[in-house]
């Protein structure tokens, strides 16, 4: 801007380019406290420190001011030459550092990686680049050339031996490469998670009995009731009744709250295929919380909004509770038992990554997971609403996994004996599946005692 600028006579006043060179300082410091992890960067966010260095630029052209008297000290003038080396050093420093370690970093930690990246900034000014600029190494194109090409084929080999080698298992302790298989789904869940491209014969997914007469329950939620297969194939077979799951991802199992016009194709599909199947009980699943008050890092894409498109937590949750009571309703009036199963605690963290690190510090894992005041605290609305309902209808019954995953110290774990209980912060692996069986064991008793008094599927006894 100010490089295209067409140079005039007129100058700015005295005060006017201090106001300006101020206003345009203060501009970046607003940019360098006030943006977090959660501004959206790079874009509109990124004008406001562009504008301060514009201001200042343009103020001190004008007339020397107190701001551009400070930053033409010998210290900042001495920043500003190793700057770029220091920003190249930065990202790299930081990013070993939060690999190398587990935790969070402390005010000190940051400082001190702050601090190694400057010396390491001002080593690579003194040493490469300020003799790479004075032609004092790599002189010659050529040269510069050779060690270009020497330098992409070295990386490209050490990428492309990264991938031949499948990241160089080997480099892991034996336990560290346990807990990261927890965060791998096997094919045949992945394939029950539908979509608007999954034909109406592949909508279902069936467990246990295939018998006409055997009892039957239908599973409908998103990716969570996808993360209870384990339970139900194995809870099925187990008790000699059928269970047939319906998930796809991101899609609230209540009408009229769908995300977005895939999942409400997905529940319209869901609903019309109910009655054929003659499904006795219906298990909702999901991740409740997600849609009420978005994920843990504040993301509310896939929250529920109001009528006129906004978030607002209080209406949400009207929202949510009106359309839950609606398709309860519902389905109670279809004969159905409905059975609403609670989400299971949502870690901070994706706990393979956490617990391989773990490992490979040798470090405990048995103090890992999140306390269960935090849980309860998020939960607090569902648990109620759940509760609520079930007490109005005694066809209802609520189910909750968390006890099994809390123990009575208040933590929610995340390991056990040797293996990651989620595959990443939200979903349970399938050792955390059925690690929270016997809290899903009533269903099934359920279903077989309503085989053996011969009235297992309500519609097709209508």
């Amino acid at each position: 801007m100010l490089a295209v600028m067409p140079k005039g006579k007129w100058r700015l006043t005295p005060m006017g380019a201090q106001i300006v060179s101020l206003g345009g300082f203060g501009l970046i410091l607003l940019a360098v406290f006030c943006y977090d992890k959660s501004t959206p960067f790079p874009g509109a966010a990124a004008l406001l420190p562009a504008l301060g260095v514009v201001a200042l630029i343009w103020a001190n052209g004008h007339r020397q001011t107190l701001v551009g008297g400070l930053l033409a000290s010998r210290v900042l003038v001495g920043l500003g030459l190793i700057s770029y080396s220091w920003y190249l050093w930065h990202w790299p420093v930081f990013v070993f550092s939060s690999y190398a370690s587990v935790d969070e970093p402390g005010l000190f930690d940051i400082s001190g990686l702050i601090l190694l990246s400057l010396v390491l900034g001002y080593l690579s000014w003194r040493f490469v680049e300020t003799p790479f600029r004075e032609r004092r190494l790599l002189a010659g194109r050529r040269q510069i050339l050779l060690a270009a090409g020497v330098g992409v084929l070295v990386l490209g080999l050490a990428g492309q031996t990264l991938r031949w080698t499948d990241g160089l298992p080997w480099r892991l302790p034996d336990q560290a490469l346990q807990y990261a298989k927890g965060k791998e789904w096997r094919s045949e869940l992945m394939r029950c998670l539908a979509n608007d491209k999954t034909p109406d014969d592949k909508l279902f997914c069936h467990y246990g009995a295939q018998a006409p007469t055997a009892s039957k329950a239908l599973v409908w939620g998103d990716s969570h009731a996808t993360a209870l297969i384990p339970v139900f194939d194995d809870g099925a077979q187990k008790h000699g009744v059928s269970v047939i799951l319906a998930s796809s991802p991101g899609c609230l199992p209540v009408e009229g709250l769908e995300f977005d016009q895939t999942c409400a194709r997905f529940n319209r599909r869901v609903e019309q295929a109910l009655k054929p199947q003659s499904v006795g009980d219906v298990v909702l699943v999901a991740r409740w919380s997600l849609y009420l008050y978005g994920d843990a890092k504040g993301d509310l894409g896939h929250a529920l909004r109001n009528s006129s498109g906004r978030y607002e937590r209080a209406g949400v949750e009207q929202r949510l509770a009106e359309g839950l009571r609606a398709t309860v309703r519902k389905l109670r009036d279809g004969g159905h038992s409905v059975w609403l199963v609670k989400e299971v605690p949502l870690q901070p963290f994706s706990p393979p990554y956490r617990l391989s690190r773990l490992a490979m510090l040798h470090r405990p894992t048995d103090d890992v997971g999140l306390a269960v005041t935090e849980h309860f605290k998020r939960q607090a609305f569902i648990s109620q609403l759940f509760a609520q309902i079930a007490a109005a209808n005694s066809g209802v019954t609520v189910v909750d996994p968390a006890p099994a995953l809390c123990d009575s110290s208040g933590l929610c774990r995340v390991e056990l004996n040797g293996h990651s209980l989620y595959t990443d912060d939200n979903h349970l692996s399938e050792i955390g599946a059925r690690f929270v069986a016997p809290v899903l064991e009533p269903l099934f008793k359920h279903l077989q005692a309503q085989a053996t008094l011969g009235n297992g599927n309500v519609n097709a006894a209508k």
